[in-house]
């Protein structure tokens, strides 16, 4: 199973929070089996509900991120690197978005490939995002990205080390 899935048991809690306006009460049941299909490493389900919502109620699609994450994991590299292209539409600063899609094109094409496409961003506030960017920049180190995550406030360290 996934390392992400297993460290991302808070994920669940962020479907809560994105915006889901024009779900029916069938496709928000669709949703919801994604999500569990996702937490619980059944990711060829998860995708599958996933593209169902994304099918049934397209203007909820962009917001899927979450798909993206599963697309990558079943190896379907072009659609999750779609899904993360449309998510900037609707989350433009998040660096995870950009790492993901950089994830996807290096998969399908190369790290050539990749770097070169790599998604702008704008501010993402939370440590240390703006770190990891410049990690899929070529222009610091894993290690770099390491050394501010622990030199993170106590209360931020936490979330700082998940992401790095």
């Amino acid at each position: 199973m996934p390392n992400v899935i297993i460290r991302c048991g808070w994920i669940i809690g962020a479907f809560a929070l994105f915006g889901t306006v024009g779900l029916t009460q069938s496709s928000r049941a669709i949703l919801d089996k994604a999500i569990d299909d996702f937490s619980a490493g059944r990711l060829a389900e998860s995708v599958s509900g996933f593209d169902e919502v994304a099918t049934l109620v397209p203007s909820v699609a962009p917001q899927l991120w979450q798909r993206g994450i599963a697309l990558y994991y079943v190896g379907r590299y072009l659609d999750c690197r779609e899904m993360f292209e449309a998510h900037r539409m609707v989350n433009p600063n998040d660096v995870e978005n950009a790492a993901w899609h950089f994830l996807c094109v290096a998969r399908q094409e190369s790290l050539t490939a990749a770097r070169a496409a790599l998604l702008p961003v704008g501010p993402d506030s939370r440590l240390p995002m703006t770190e990891i960017y410049q990690m899929f920049r070529n222009e610091l180190s894993p290690d770099g990205v390491m050394e501010i995550a622990q030199r993170a406030p106590s209360r931020a360290r936490e979330r700082a080390l998940f992401y790095a």
